[in-house]
């Protein structure tokens, strides 16, 4: 299920817009630079217990947890870290396009958005200072996962 959908009516942008700029992934964009977002964006319902991707998937994809809970984990049984609203993830195989470090399981009943990597890149051709800045905000998430990891 998309968010809204295409073309996006008038209303249905704005509100798009107001939640995408609510979101550290994006922090840092001008208000024009989030209209070009809107075209990236796909949302999907899920419910608990259903996975997003599994550990050794084909990655394509960011997500971004709009609602609920989702739990991170390898092995199905190391746990990562739970994603809260607000937080991003999959972001390795987003940039590697190669297969998923880790499962992604729903805790509670979730609404997520899904970025497209080819979207991405049509994106990084026509707004570089977009795709600078959402690529900032994704090596500082995968430095704290470092750190938290290596606290452990």
């Amino acid at each position: 299920m998309r968010l809204d959908s295409t073309p996006y009516s008038p209303e249905a942008r704005r509100r798009l817009i107001r939640l995408l700029k609510k979101l550290s992934l994006f922090s840092g964009l001008h208000d024009h630079e989030f209209v070009h977002l809107c075209e990236l964006c796909n949302g999907k319902s899920y419910v608990k217990d259903d996975y997003v991707f599994h550990q050794g998937d084909h990655s394509h994809s960011l997500f971004i947890l709009l609602s609920g809970k989702v739990q991170l984990s390898i092995d199905d049984d190391v746990m990562l870290y739970a994603a809260l609203p607000g937080d991003f993830f999959g972001e390795i195989g987003f940039i590697t396009q190669g297969l998923r470090a880790a499962s992604a399981q729903v805790i509670t009943d979730s609404v997520i958005m899904e970025i497209y990597n080819g979207d991405y890149n049509l994106l990084l051709g026509q707004q570089p200072r977009i795709s600078a800045i959402m690529m900032q905000h994704i090596a500082e998430n995968l430095a704290q996962h470092l750190i938290r990891r290596n606290k452990s």
